[in-house]
């Protein structure tokens, strides 16, 4: 199990006096810069903090914790216990057994193929005429090697892509994000799979640059928020909806992801 931590917010007036206290939301994130940031000047910062504040101060009928752990604890949390939400998640059908979703979702910043871009004209011949990446002729090339982090959830063609057994492209796993980062900026294989809002965090401006995949976009639909499929989840998930229904609103929530660009990716 991933590190952890707990932060509480919103204890309202009164508590103290013996009055009944809001139900208790706990919102788990994964330690994945920039989407949740621990650590340095820009600790608390990340796209997914700012989602969570946001969230805890428009929903003052709750209280609000925020718990730091692997991405597999986040998701065995939400299975087994009552209360628990997630920002930014796409729905499968394995999650959507015991997860309920919010209605209005963010699309357009599912995963890319990440290259650095030196490379370019490495990948122009599995570009198509718009420009976008096809897995399947990049499936076949064995003088580029690719790399993934096996805990994450890959929406499709990309789990198509990783699954296939009649690739020849080598492929490489990680554990995390920065590590697989990393590999790729120390040129141990050529392309990665991630969001373009991570490569803006881990890389030098203009050093990397994410191609879009062929047939996608949105990565499941789109990226909403999960919570568990129990009473209390049933009861957050209607207020979020009722919340981010308003215009405004949803624009603010989204906010944190404009801070984040890679080059006009």
């Amino acid at each position: 199990m991933g590190r952890a931590c707990l932060a509480a917010l919103s204890l309202l007036p009164g508590a103290a006096l013996g009055q009944a206290q809001p139900p208790l939301i706990t919102w788990m994130q994964a330690d994945t810069p920039p989407f949740h940031i621990d650590d340095g000047p820009l600790a608390g910062q990340g796209i997914k903090d700012r989602q969570f504040h946001f969230l805890a101060e428009h929903l003052p009928q709750f209280r609000h914790h925020l718990m730091v752990a692997s991405v597999a604890r986040n998701w065995y949390a939400i299975e087994h216990s009552d209360g628990v939400c997630i920002i930014g998640v796409a729905s499968t059908a394995e999650r959507e057994k015991f997860t309920l979703y919010s209605r209005r979702r963010l699309t357009g910043f599912g995963s890319r193929v990440i290259i650095r871009r030196e490379d370019s004209a490495r990948f122009a011949a599995f570009l198509d005429p718009q420009g976008e990446i096809d897995l399947g002729a990049l499936s076949r090339s064995t003088a580029l090697a690719g790399g993934f982090v096996s805990m994450l959830h890959y929406a499709e063609p990309i789990g198509a892509f990783l699954d296939d057994p009649k690739r020849t492209a080598r492929l490489d796993k990680f554990v995390t994000p920065p590590q697989l980062f990393n590999v790729l900026k120390a040129k141990r294989v050529d392309y990665v799979f991630g969001q373009a809002v991570e490569a803006a965090y881990y890389a030098q401006p203009g050093e990397l640059t994410a191609l879009q995949i062929k047939g996608t976009g949105a990565i499941g639909g789109g990226l909403g928020i999960g919570c568990s499929n129990g009473e209390l989840g049933r009861k957050v998930i209607k207020a979020i909806d009722a919340l981010l229904a308003d215009d405004q609103m949803w624009s603010d929530y989204i906010r944190p992801y404009g801070d984040w660009s890679l080059g006009g990716n």
